[in-house]
This record gives C-alpha cells, structure tokens and sequence, in this order.
C-alpha cells in the first residue's frame, strides 16, 4: 500500500534533489550535519510536492499515454482528490520548512519562492510551453542559492559556477530526455518543432537541428567541469575520473539522440545513465572543496538511495519505470 503513495512522489530521484540543496550549504562553508539533515528532509518535501502536483496537472494526457498506465493516478491506485490534499499538504510543507531553514535572509527567501513559484509555472505549462524547461531549470538551480544565501553574506565564483553547471545539468535533462522519453505523447514538444519526429511504425527520426541543440546544451557542463576543479583546486586524480565520465556522458548523449526503433525502455535507460553520469562528474570536480570523504559522501549516499528505493517502488533496480 506505501510503494504507491512513494510512486506518487518519485521517492527514488530525491536523491538527486537533496544535493543540489546540500551543496549550497557546503560551498557557503556550512560543516554542522544536524542541518544537513534538515535541508535534506527540505529537499524530499520540495520534490515530493512537485512532482504530485505535476501528476495532477499532467492527469488528462497521462490516461491516453499507455507507456504512463502503470502511475498510481493513471492506474487507480490514488484518486485525484486524495493526490489534490496531497500536494496542498506537501506545498504548505516545503514553504513553511523553507522560512524556518532561510534564518530569515531576503536573498535566501526570495530564492526559497522563486524555487516553488517556478515549479508551480512548470507543471501547469510543461504540456503546452516549448519554454518550460526553462522553468524548472530555473525553479532547481534556485535551490542552492536558497540554502547558499541563508548561511552565506556575499556570492563566490564557485557558487556562480555550480549554478550554471546545474542549470544546463537540468536544461539537457527536461529539454532533451524529457521530451524524447515522452516523444510518443502529444505534448507540446521542443523536439517536434525542431524536426525529430515519431512515426506510425514505432521509428524515431532525431534531425541534425535537434542534435546540434542538443549538444549545445552538453557540451557546457564538460567545460564548466573544468573550470570548477580549477576554481577548487581539485586534485589530477578526480578530474581524471571526471574526464572519463565525460566519455561516457558523450557516448550515452550520443546513443540517445540516434534515430531508430523507439525503445521507451532502452531510452529511459539512457538517460539514467546520463543523469548519473553528468551529476558525478560535477562531484568529482568539486573534490577540492569536499575532500574525497565528502565526494565518497555525495557519490554513495544518492545511489544507494536510488537503487533501494527504485527496487522498493518500482520494482526494477536500475531503470526507473519513469
């Protein structure tokens, strides 16, 4: 009976949220544990939220997409009015949880509602805005500003660094992945007015413009990477892992912008391996500042969260039914 309501809130990729929140706190030279633990709890309520409201606001397309049957509101499991008090229950969480952690700070709070202010313009606006991945790229990378200015008094090139290196993190992962994990819907899609197509014979023609676009968008975090471990001293040993983790991102990049038979399986695949790939990389290269038990820390902690809870939901432990 839990694994649905867990389902709801796609418990197992909050670990991905809960770093972007933690490492504004560390590069605001944050080193208390106890509020590592509260910031962290802040993370799973932010997305827990989000991602129910984005299940209630993408409930009408959901139920004509048979590759989304298996949701626990497509399928039954939950009602939209119980999803409804939900969500009303985990956003009054998120801001009341967001004031208290702010220490009252105006650049922390102004982040703290720009962070759900745009999350909430996402979810009603995903279906029907090329732009929305701008939305939510700026709703995630408000996150560590938000716990950056509540401890911090003035910005710092590491931060700026992280920001943007997050924010072309996340423009790839909802502007690209997202829209070809959902190419078979008829969502308004970047890709579509950029000319990849799906076709009736279950074919998926990713055009040159979409490609290009594509890597336009992965192409900066291989630069920012550098300059991150630059701007941190980080040591050759973990920008040599980094920069093999960069092979691999281009590999995976490269393999999910083929054209071909449309594998939803084999795409979301790809895309995990993406994710994981590109987040990695930007923990290696923030070695400098974490230490190697800090990047042990931020490396282990959100894939064991994953591969536990993915298996617990979902049922698979590697490629999330998502």
């Amino acid at each position: 009976m839990t694994s649905r309501w867990l389902r709801l809130i796609r418990i197992h990729t909050a670990s991905l949220t809960q770093p972007i929140v933690l490492l504004g706190i560390f590069a605001a030279g944050v080193r208390d544990w106890k509020l590592y633990f509260l910031y962290a709890v802040f993370a799973v309520v932010y997305h827990a939220a989000g991602f129910v409201q984005n299940d209630i606001c993408d409930y009408a397309q959901d139920r004509q997409d048979t590759v989304k049957k298996h949701f626990p509101l497509i399928s039954g499991e939950i009602s939209l009015k119980q999803a409804k008090y939900l969500y009303y229950v985990l956003v009054s969480a998120t801001i009341i949880s967001g004031l208290f952690l702010s220490n009252g700070r105006a650049l922390s709070l102004l982040f703290l509602f720009v962070s759900v202010g745009l999350g909430y313009l996402y979810n009603i606006r995903s279906k029907k805005d090329i732009f929305s991945p701008l939305y939510i790229a700026a709703a995630f990378i408000s996150l560590p500003l938000f716990s950056y200015y509540a401890h911090a008094e003035k910005g710092s090139n590491v931060i700026v660094a992280l920001v943007l290196y997050l924010a072309f993190l996340m423009l790839y992962q909802i502007g690209i992945e997202g829209y070809m994990k959902d190419i078979t819907s008829d969502k308004v899609s970047l890709l579509t007015r950029l000319g990849t197509v799906y076709t009736q014979d279950e074919q998926v023609n990713v055009n040159s413009t979409t490609k290009r676009f594509a890597w336009c968008l992965k192409i900066p975090t291989f630069f920012l990477f550098y300059i991150i471990g630059w701007l941190c001293n980080s040591n050759i040993i973990s920008m040599t892992i980094g920069s093999i983790l960069i092979l691999f991102n281009i590999w995976a990049s490269w393999k999910l912008l083929e054209s071909g038979f449309y594998n939803n399986h084999a795409r979301v695949r790809l895309c995990s391996i993406i994710e994981v790939v590109t987040y990695s990389m930007l923990i290696f290269a923030l070695h400098g500042m974490l230490g190697w038990h800090g990047v042990a820390v931020f490396i282990l902690y959100p894939y064991f969260w994953f591969f536990v809870l993915n298996r617990l939901t979902w049922k698979t432990w590697i490629t999330p039914r998502v």
